[in-house]
């Protein structure tokens, strides 16, 4: 074959090849790749998690408190909510009535099966022993020992975590 008739079929090929690349666009050309499939009504059964439920302030449990009560909606799930770090202060007899909506919940989700253990070197950090606790839960040694031992059970473990507004400048 001539030179001359090699350009114009290599210029063919890459002309293809780069077509075959190229992202399929919709209709519109502002959405690539299509919509989604929604898969969102599927149920997930038997589930078994733990949630390391660490944080440093209240929002993190009331947000760790929503996960547990999402995954609790599947079938047959078990959760266990590991609660450790300076919100340990929140479960304080003391601390009740300030956090009440937030405790009440949790109870809630207590009878519907949410198994819940507080920390025990975070009560002992924070200035509380096990008695100052509500009842709402039980004392284990450490937040990351209860973990290991859920994990060895069987459950998995998350670690839910906010995601907080960034600053507005000049502010």
């Amino acid at each position: 074959m001539k030179m001359r008739h090699a350009l114009p079929l290599l210029g063919a090929a890459l002309l293809a090849l780069a077509t075959a690349a190229a992202p399929v666009y919709a209709s519109n050309g502002f959405e690539p790749f299509g919509t989604a499939i929604d898969h969102s009504h599927i149920k997930y059964y038997g589930l078994k998690v733990v949630i390391d439920a660490g944080g440093a302030i209240p929002a993190d449990t009331a947000f760790q408190a929503m996960v547990a009560g999402r995954i609790m909606q599947m079938p047959h799930a078990k959760v266990i909510m590991v609660i450790s770090g300076p919100v340990i202060r929140m479960f304080a007899k003391s601390a009740y009535i300030k956090h009440q909506a937030l405790i009440d919940h949790l109870a809630t989700l207590r009878k519907e099966g949410l198994k819940i253990e507080f920390c025990g070197n975070s009560v002992q950090a924070v200035g509380l022993k096990p008695s100052d606790m509500i009842g709402l839960g039980t004392v284990v040694p450490g937040a990351f020992p209860a973990i290991a031992d859920a994990e060895r059970h069987g459950y998995a473990m998350v670690k839910p975590t906010r995601l907080v507004p960034p600053a507005k400048k000049g502010r």
